[in-house]
């Protein structure tokens, strides 16, 4: 049976690896979109630190008033425990706990009570269909107790809740502040919104006040009338009330303290307290009210502190959705909604706490496990890029189990987390076992790669398969649990399954493809490079090849601006939008829309009613929009010319430095070749020399490398010039070969003091724009009208005709008037963006100006140094030379001056006349 599985696989297999081999970049991209895919999924996937199972039995809390007694509890527990038991015959038995303990590890007032409600097995419900249902059923059947609150969760989960938090509930949101009234009724506040959540269970406030409490506040100005002192009152009200020592009795060995207090009659109402009297000196009695005010106030029923802060919380049982979202939620919402004064604050905990915490435990724990996966697999293979290669599994293993959590409605959760680090350390099981068989049948001689894919891949299918197969099954049983525990093995266990699933399918596709890749890769960067001498054999054949082509086409400057002009597509799409900017001028007014109608009733059958109404509207716009917009119009084109203008200097400005580098280039190139026939020259005459013996060869071998040296120069000047005509010609949009045709001289040009430059009329023009934007703003609000007619035929009595005309006036328009505000500010920005502009183009102008006045001084310098200084030191170097008074150094060191004075004259003229078709840019010239 497994081998006809294994034969079945294999059949289906093979035509998918043929087709992915073929279609290399088409699956991988597939791949990678389906994990940028899974990632955009799981960053919308909500999280719980542990999910909560929808079996078992469930908890329940009851919540009375402040200061109802046990008495009362115990006679609500009753009534509340006979209703749930009428109700839901899914409820074996109810269980109350009221109160603390005997021994008090679970504290609580009397108020509350916990309930456990012991259910039937989940098959047998018939009120509702999972835990959330049943909780509001419940919530619904006990709203006929007012008064009353509740909590659900389950038993196990309550405990743990309040362990970890403090709170019960699921969430604990705490609210921090001073003031315990302003607290709960911003607390209250914040339950009213959460109440209105989406998947919200229940909602508690912590009941911190509202218990009833007699205050005594003396009257000390009537105490001392009557001679009373604060303790003998005090003594009194106590004995009344709490009792008194009056003596002791003895039974037996035991002793006992007798206490006397009113009777129960007398200590029901605060009545009682006021008509307390109080015994004087002389044997008088006045009554307690004469001396003091008793009432009866809500006084706090808790004070409750954190980290020093007074705190109130707020309970919240999470229903249908993750806890993750939910605090999101409702962190949204109170942020937007409930306004906080100076010093009060919300925080979250509960099981998002926890969740937090156990998130960054997970941000440390799965790196560090990716890591040492990484670092196995290096030690492994030997090499990283194999060992990248099979990592490769982990991504696409997360596919799988991010698809898998989703598709079962499962949030992110603690387990889901450990379980996706098992799944990271299975996953690549089933690269190692491709990866290693690839690796032997390399070194067994195999070597066409395709060959290799297909074999290690046809014999490793069963391994592969086998080893995905062996911990998906051993995993199913945890995917499908239901018993205790399950909340925590089912995530785990659906992450590990289906990411197998993805892994395998993936790795047996997409890891062969990669493999492909890296082995061609390989395979190219171990073929034989060329000799280290290679470059300098290639270029004198490109030199070649460089002189054996057609002859170019010279071009003066302004020639080759005209024509850049006429061909490049930035300057024709520039006039393109100025010609769409233009078409839309003088638009001419134009009415609204025309709406014709027609209303029949009773049309299908005789009746006698029948009734026809047909109508017309038109809408007549207010005919200053038009205006308006024809004026934003008129700016927009004045606009997109200038940008026009712009584009065209731009592209002349780049094409005047691209043909004065040229130039320079060609300059340089003619003094090189003079100095190789220089150099040349004195060779000739060192070898003589070296001959004859009247000198040794150090002299022939330095001018020789000299020569050499300038050979390399003008082999690289031809290079660069021929790269500046190839940009010359693209920025002439021409396949053209062209060159120069001057020869480079010294530009003059006549230097305004303060030139408007196009910057500045661009953004003078954006004001006016912007203005402009203002204007049909305004009109915005401005009315529009309606003319229209009608008839009508009622019961076939003739028609009855009718006009109409209306206006319509944007009454409501404060928007619009913002955005006109708005507007209004954004023409002050643009007034400060032109002041910007100005300063900005009047620095550049004078840094233009400098920099042709600086280069202008060494262009003069350099200039006297070529017509006096250069003829002379060549002339006296030469017969000096030929005559044996110089030595071969003073002849290089004067030769090198030479060269140098000509290389620094060019750079110079290339500098300042660059300068000056940069402030020409700058200048709108």
């Amino acid at each position: 049976m497994a081998d006809r599985i294994i034969a079945f696989s294999q059949s289906l297999y093979t035509p998918v690896l043929n087709l992915a081999l073929r279609f290399k970049a088409i699956f991988v991209l597939a791949t990678a979109a389906l994990f940028a895919i899974s990632l955009l999924v799981f960053s919308r996937m909500g999280g719980e630190f542990i999910p909560t199972l929808d079996e078992g039995d469930l908890a329940m809390q009851q919540i009375l008033p402040p200061g109802t007694s046990l008495s009362q509890s115990i006679e609500m527990s009753k009534l509340i425990q006979k209703k749930l038991l009428t109700d839901f015959p899914e409820i074996e038995d109810v269980i109350v706990n009221i109160g603390a303990a005997e021994i008090p590890t679970d504290p609580m007032p009397v108020e509350i009570g916990d309930y456990t409600l012991v259910m039937k097995p989940k098959g047998e419900w018939t009120s509702a269909s999972n835990r959330q249902d049943m909780f509001e059923k419940i919530e619904a059947s006990l709203s006929v107790f007012p008064g009353v609150g509740y909590e659900f969760s389950q038993p196990i989960q309550l405990r743990f809740n309040e362990l970890m938090t403090g709170s019960k509930a699921d969430i604990a949101i705490k609210l921090y502040g001073e003031d315990l009234t302003l607290l709960y009724s911003k607390a209250k506040e914040a339950e009213s919104l959460i109440t209105k959540l989406d998947g919200v269970g229940t909602v508690n406030v912590e009941q911190t006040i509202g218990m009833p409490q007699i205050v005594i506040n003396f009257k000390y100005d009537k105490m001392a009338q009557y001679g009373l002192q604060v303790k003998e009152v005090n003594q009194v009200v106590r004995s009344a009330f709490a009792g008194e020592s009056a003596g002791t009795i003895y039974e037996g060995e035991k002793r006992f303290d007798l206490v006397v207090r009113l009777a129960e009659d007398y200590r029901e109402s605060i009545e009682d307290v006021q008509e307390l009297y109080i015994t004087l000196d002389n044997g008088t009695q006045v009554p307690l009210t004469s001396v003091a005010d008793v009432e009866l106030i809500d006084a706090p029923m808790q004070i409750s502190r954190e980290n020093t802060n007074r705190r109130i919380v707020i309970g919240v049982n999470v229903g249908d959705t993750d806890v993750e979202t939910l605090v999101g939620n409702i962190q949204e919402e109170l942020d937007d909604k409930v306004e906080l004064p100076a010093g009060y604050y919300f925080t979250y905990g509960g099981q998002f706490e926890n969740l937090k915490a156990a998130n960054a435990r997970l941000a440390i724990a799965v790196p560090l496990a990716l890591a040492l996966i990484f670092i196995l697999l290096f030690f492994t293979f030997g090499s990283v890029s194999q060992a990248a290669l099979i990592f490769t599994a982990i991504p696409l293993s997360a596919i799988g189990g991010i698809w898998a959590l989703t598709l079962r409605g499962m949030p992110f959760s603690i387990s889901a987390g450990i379980g996706f680090i098992a799944l990271f350390g299975v996953a690549v099981l089933n690269g190692i076992v491709l990866i290693g068989y690839f690796n032997e049948l390399k070194k067994e001689g195999m070597v066409n790669i395709r060959e290799r894919i297909l074999k290690g891949t046809s014999v490793r299918l069963r391994p592969v398969l086998m080893t995905a197969s062996v911990a998906s099954l051993g995993f199913l049983p945890m995917a499908l649990s239901n018993s205790g525990g399950a909340e925590v093995q089912r995530p785990l266990a659906t992450v590990v399954i289906g990411g197998l699933i993805t892994a395998t399918f993936l790795t047996l596709v997409v890891l062969p493809i990669l493999y492909s890749w890296l082995a061609q890769w390989q395979e190219n960067r171990n073929k034989p490079s060329l000799p280290k001498g290679g470059m300098l054999t290639i270029v004198p054949l490109l030199f070649v090849a460089l002189s054996a082509q057609a002859q170019t086409q010279p071009l003066t400057m302004n020639e080759a601006v005209e024509i850049a002009l006429a061909n490049n597509p930035s300057v024709r799409a520039a006039e393109m939008q100025s010609q769409q900017a233009q078409s839309l001028q003088n638009l001419p007014y134009s009415l609204g829309a025309t709406e014709i109608s027609y209303q029949g009733d009773g049309l299908f059958r005789e009746n006698g009613q029948q009734v026809n109404q047909i109508g017309i509207v038109q809408n007549i716009p207010h005919p200053a929009k038009t205006k308006a917009q024809n004026r934003l119009q008129d700016q927009r084109f004045a606009q997109s010319s200038l940008r026009r203008q712009f584009t065209q200097k731009e592209l002349e400005f780049e094409v005047r430095q691209t043909y004065l580098e040229l130039q320079q280039r060609k300059e340089l190139g003619q003094l090189y070749e003079q100095m190789v026939q220089t150099y040349q020259r004195y060779l000739e005459m060192a070898l003589v020399r070296v001959e004859v013996g009247a000198s040794n060869r150090i002299e022939s071998l330095t001018l020789q490398s000299t020569l050499d040296e300038y050979n390399l120069l003008l082999n690289q000047t031809r290079l660069h010039i021929s790269n500046l005509e190839k940009q010359l010609a693209t920025l002439l949009n021409t396949t053209d070969s062209i060159t120069s045709t001057d020869s480079l001289s010294l530009i003059t040009i006549n230097v305004s003091d303060s030139p408007m430059t196009l910057q500045v009329q661009l953004a003078q023009q954006n004001i006016q724009a912007e203005q402009a934007n203002v204007d049909v703003l305004k009109a915005q609000i401005k009315p529009d009208f309606n003319i229209g007619y009608a008839t009508q035929n009622y019961f076939e009595d003739g028609w009855l005709h009718g006009l109409q005309a209306g206006v319509q006036i944007p009454l409501f328009n404060r928007q619009t008037r913002q955005k006109i505000s708005a507007q209004e500010l954004q023409v002050r920005v643009a007034e400060t963006q032109l002041e910007a502009e100005r300063l900005r183009s009047e620095q550049q102008l004078l840094a233009a100006k400098n920099t042709i006045l600086f280069y202008a001084a060494g262009v003069t310098y350099y200039e006297a140094q070529l017509s006096t200084l250069n003829p002379e030191l060549e002339r006296i170097s030469q017969l000096n030379y030929e005559a044996g008074d110089i030595s071969y150094l003073e002849l290089l060191n004067t030769l090198k001056l030479l060269a140098n004075n000509n290389e620094k004259y060019w750079e110079q003229v290339l500098a300042h006349n660059q300068a000056v078709v940069l402030y020409q840019f700058l200048s709108n010239q």
